[in-house]
């Protein structure tokens, strides 16, 4: 049976360890909502491009 500090020191040891995947999540999900921006504004630019050249073909 584990001792009293034992048990302190491995729940001290998960609550880093979560608190580092947390904060690697919350990264990724910063990483993820700048490349869905990106990737709206390259949408838009397309369908402007896409008209300006419809424009040109009249």
């Amino acid at each position: 049976m584990k001792t009293y500090e034992e048990l302190i020191a491995e729940n001290e040891r998960m609550l880093s360890c979560m608190k580092h995947m947390n904060e690697l999540m919350a990264l990724k999900i910063l990483q993820v909502n700048q490349l869905v921006r990106e990737r709206d504004s390259l949408k838009r630019r397309i369908a402007y491009l896409e008209q300006k050249i419809e424009g040109l073909e009249k």
